[in-house]
């Protein structure tokens, strides 16, 4: 008697969610599979969407770990204090006059 899946599932119904699993990430893995015919900008357009995707879910996370502080130092101070902390927070936007300029190198590249 050949051994089919559902003979497989009968013996062991654990081996359905594997199955399962198994399915998912096939597709999941030829979704991402390029065909021959991929042209360079779908490929910049698929790392376009991954970037924005890890900056946004980094943006979560040290936002998630800003407000434990911020909570943190609330509890061992007061919130007026953490008010007025982060009422300074914008100030750190003008250090960016501070950053060197990329856009000669940038010129320089393409040139």
């Amino acid at each position: 008697m050949p051994i089919t899946n559902e003979r497989l599932i009968e013996d062991n119904p654990r081996q359905l969610v594997t199955n399962g699993a198994v399915d998912v990430m096939e597709l999941l893995l030829d979704r991402c599979r390029r065909p021959a015919h991929t042209t360079g900008a779908e490929i910049l357009a698929h790392l376009a969407l991954i970037i924005s995707g890890l900056f946004f879910a980094l943006a979560f996370g040290f936002a998630g770990i800003g407000s434990a502080v911020l909570g943190h130092l609330a509890d061992k101070t007061s919130i007026g204090y953490v008010f007025e902390l982060c009422a300074y927070l914008p100030l750190i936007g003008f250090l960016t006059v501070l950053l060197p300029d990329i856009e000669p190198q940038r010129e320089r590249a393409e040139g």
